[in-house]
């Protein structure tokens, strides 16, 4: 999703998901503050990715999921 585009229904979007990961360095901040305002809301649980690599960021999607469902289980 383009995290430039202040048109974004967050609130509309984000009804049914349990986890946004946000890359912030290319999002405005209308956009980031419309994202956290929905997921607080919603009560989706926030992950900030703050790196550029791949791989890194693969790695701490799949080990952030992992940690969800160890937890929704419970």
């Amino acid at each position: 999703m383009d995290g430039t585009l202040k048109s974004l229904d967050f609130f509309a979007l984000l009804q049914n998901i349990d986890i946004l990961f946000l890359f912030t360095e290319h999002m405005s901040h209308a956009v980031y503050y419309n994202a956290v305002a929905a997921a607080e809301r919603y009560k989706v649980k926030l992950i900030y990715v703050r790196v550029t690599n791949m791989e890194i960021i693969e790695r701490k999607l799949a080990e952030e999921i992992k940690l969800w469902i160890e937890n929704y289980n419970k």
